[in-house]
């Protein structure tokens, strides 16, 4: 796979841990139970052997090897976030490193399920997110899913989440989405994203190999937030 231009600022320690501490309430409340579930996640049959792609402090793997003892890889472009995931180690869990977003060092099929966690968004070149499809493709079993879930696009530009500030939409398919996060000591920080459809999410799954692949959107749990996730799940034939 090609040099994974994801965006460089997540480089930045400061950055990483302004991330790390921000609240996470929506992921955690509505984003968790509906990757876990539509993985497979605690069912008899369920996967063993999980990828993270993208995992950044390490909560999303934390909580799947709590709730179910799945042993997790855990892959992260930023050495940044990654060392904020080693201050919490955890047996089942493998923090691994890679510079390009390459998973050559996973076997062929040797992966159960996958899940990938407010990475497009870090992806500034589309050919880019069929590149990372592709390669955890590879690496999953016949039958094994891919989750891939973030913000749901419908929702950015117009609702608040927490600790961010994000200019106003609506944004076209590959557009920079300029966002202020809020540090722990009070300040700003400059953010760039990407702006994806969901059309995009979908297609880039499909193109990659994936079938079926389904798309879902995950509201907020308070009816006064407009808020929201995406959850786009592709299967390897």
């Amino acid at each position: 796979m090609g040099k994974c231009h994801v965006n460089s600022f997540w480089h930045d320690p400061s950055v990483a841990t302004s991330y790390t501490e921000a609240s996470h309430d929506l992921a955690q409340d509505v984003g968790y139970p509906a990757v876990f579930a539509a993985l497979g996640l605690g069912a008899s049959d369920g996967p063993k052997n999980l990828l993270d792609y993208g995992c950044g402090a390490g909560h999303t793997a934390h909580a799947a090897t709590r709730s179910f003892g799945v042993r997790v890889c855990a892959v992260d472009t930023s050495p940044a976030m990654l060392a904020l995931a080693r201050r919490q180690p955890h047996h089942l869990i493998d923090f691994r490193h890679t510079d390009d977003g390459d998973l050559g060092f996973l076997p062929d099929g040797s992966m159960d399920a996958a899940m990938c966690g407010f990475v497009f968004v870090c992806v500034p070149e589309r050919e880019r997110l069929g590149d990372i499809c592709r390669d955890i493709l590879r690496a999953l079993r016949p039958g094994g899913k891919l989750a891939v879930w973030g913000a749901d696009p419908a929702t950015i530009g117009t609702a608040n989440y927490d600790g961010w500030l994000t200019e106003p939409g609506p944004y076209s398919d590959g557009a920079a989405v300029r966002s202020r996060l809020r540090q722990a000591d009070g300040s700003w920080v400059d953010v760039t994203d990407t702006f994806w459809t969901a059309d995009t999410y979908r297609s880039v799954l499909s193109e990659a190999g994936f079938a079926p692949v389904t798309t879902a959107t995950l509201p907020s749990n308070s009816p006064s937030d407009a808020s929201g996730l995406i959850l786009v799940t592709g299967e390897k034939p």
